[in-house]
Parts: C-alpha cells; structure tokens; sequence
C-alpha cells in the first residue's frame, strides 16, 4: 500500500487533506470518489434552507424563488408565535401578582387552528419538494457529466 512517504513540505503525503465547500478529500483521489451532484443538492437542501441546494446546482432563479417561498411561510410562522407570546404576556397579571401556573400553560398551550396546521404541513412538503427537486436537477447534471466520459453525447 501506499506508505507515509512525506511530500515537499516534510509532512507525510496521507495527511494532506484539501478543503472543498462540500467534501473532503485527499490529494490525487480519482473523480469517481467525489460526492455527486445530486447528493450535495439534495444535502445542501435538507440541511441548510430550502432552495440552497439549487443555488449550488447554478439553478439561482428556481433556487430564488424556493428560498423566497420558504422565508415567506417562516415569517408567517413568525408572526404566529408572537402573536401567540403577546397572549401568554397578557395573561399575566399587570400588577406583579402571582401567575396561576395553569392559566399560563393554557395561554401558552400550540395553537390548534387549523390554519397553524395547514401552514406548517404546507412548509414540510415545500421543504421536502426542495430536496427531491435538487436530488433530481442534480442527477441531470451527473448524467450530462458522465456521458462524454462514457462515449455518449449529452
């Protein structure tokens, strides 16, 4: 195998890593160890924002729109929970008197409207959308990629 033969700088060659925004890798590893196009869409979606994952992939108007969208039903979101600390805050007695610990816990139980439900299973199938949607514009690119490498024209 290969040893711990040290490069130029006197450190041994094993340990010399290089840093890419994405994946880790070491020094003269072959293209096919590198993590695809869809995976880090589909990553960069699930883990960071909805959207971001396009924005990687250069889809920056599709990736826009997502992350705009998004933002859009997180603020509303937002907004509720406010809304919804401003009446806890009210419950509390103006004067400093004692707080009924269970009427605090029913001004501060989740709200059950349906509109709060609808917009946050709105927002969990937005998000996943996002991740399906970068996975597969990813897949395109690894396929366009890897038909010259293979003898087909893309």
């Amino acid at each position: 195998g290969r040893g711990l033969a040290p490069d130029r700088s006197g450190r041994p060659a094993e340990l010399d890593f290089v840093a890419s925004p994405c994946v880790f890798s070491t020094e003269g590893e072959g293209e096919g160890e590198s993590m695809s196009n869809a995976v880090k869409g589909a990553l960069w979606s699930a883990l960071v924002f909805p959207g971001a994952g396009q924005i990687v992939l250069k889809r920056y108007q599709r990736g826009g729109a997502l992350v705009l969208t998004a933002l859009a039903g997180l603020a509303v979101m937002v907004a509720e929970a406010g809304r919804q600390a401003v009446s806890v805050l009210e419950t509390i007695e103006p004067g400093g008197g004692a707080i009924d610990r269970e009427t605090l816990a029913r001004a501060a139980a989740p709200s059950d409207s349906l509109a709060s439900i609808v917009l946050l299973v709105a927002v969990a199938i937005f998000w996943m959308y996002g991740i399906v949607d970068a996975y597969r514009i990813g897949k395109e690119q690894d396929l366009a990629q890897a038909g010259p490498r293979l003898g087909f024209r893309s």
